[in-house]
């Protein structure tokens, strides 16, 4: 458990653990996850050094990627479609056509899309939950920086990275979008200086296969803790006025239990210091501890 003091206006902040349910939860019974994506995997022909080979060739990493994590955390073997390819080519030229100028509807557009398609999926394979891989991308990004030294001479170099992004929406049938997830990536490939008024020549994005497969193992392991309890810190304030300032220390070197009794023996006698001020700073201390129904109770009595 970390903590982090802030002092202002009376009070004090503490950093706490807090454990928090898994945001997606399957029923004991599944064996298999249906998987709509962008490709057809298995009619690629990855003997070419384009740059679409290699999009396509880190796609192909991405689910083999996405499938053993599935196998080996989960005990659950994916079956992949390809059935979003021609959605994908038609949703694309929709936006360019009707929505890019809104991003609202470009967004209330492609979700429509995927909740017609998961329903039919669901009609046509009798499952109980679908995963549509909606979006999947990966691309070569650059920023220039200038500086300027003590004589007034400039230079200018420009920083290449790969981006990777996936969006995945998970239903269940009949084809109720239970999450909707966005996992990115990004890793610096090289830097150049600028030579004249011109920018240097990039790296090309096909020679960076090992940067983008690795990028996309990455947006695989991202999404599978959407399936696993986290801990994640979050920030609690409590007072430090009057009576409760002489508690402070207690509550900084994480010594809750002995907090709370004097806090209560404060509450049950408070002197100059409001009974709301001690129920919030007991409500802190128990949710420090994880005792979740005792933090909720004094929570209330705070209010």
């Amino acid at each position: 458990m970390h903590l982090t003091l802030i002092l202002w206006s009376c009070q004090s902040s503490l950093v706490i653990t807090r454990t928090q349910p898994p945001k997606i939860v399957l029923s004991d019974s599944v064996e298999k996850l249906y998987v709509s994506g962008l490709y057809d995997t298995s009619s690629l022909e990855i003997n070419q050094g384009k740059k679409g080979q290699k999009i396509k060739e880190s796609y192909v990493e991405f689910i083999e990627s996405l499938d053993s994590l599935f196998k080996e955390r989960l005990h659950i073997s994916l079956v992949i479609s390809d059935s979003l390819a021609k959605y994908y080519c038609a949703v694309m030229q929709a936006k360019q056509q009707y929505a890019s100028f809104n991003p609202q509807l470009n967004k209330d557009f492609t979700n429509s899309i995927l909740e017609s398609m998961a329903r039919k999926k669901f009609e046509l394979w009798q499952i109980p939950y679908l995963l549509l891989i909606s979006d999947y991308n990966i691309y070569r990004t650059e920023n220039a920086e200038v500086t300027e030294d003590y004589t007034g001479s400039k230079e200018k170099i420009v920083y290449y990275s790969i981006e990777s992004r996936v969006i995945f929406s998970f239903y269940k049938n009949p084809g109720i979008l239970m999450d909707q997830f966005t996992s990115q990536q990004s890793e610096e490939i090289d830097s150049r200086k600028v030579i004249s008024i011109l920018l240097a020549v990039g790296p090309q994005i096909k020679n960076y296969g090992n940067v983008m497969n690795r990028l996309s193992r990455q947006l695989a392991a991202e999404y599978l803790e959407q399936f696993f309890t986290q801990k994640v810190p979050v920030t609690r304030y409590y007072y430090t006025d009057k009576e409760l300032k002489s508690l402070a220390p207690l509550m900084q070197e994480m010594r809750f239990q002995e907090s709370i009794i004097r806090l209560l023996e404060l509450y049950d006698k408070p002197k100059s210091v409001s009974s709301k001020h001690v129920a919030h700073n007991i409500s802190v201390a128990y949710e420090a501890l994880g005792q979740d129904k005792e933090a909720e109770y004094w929570k209330q009595k705070s209010k």
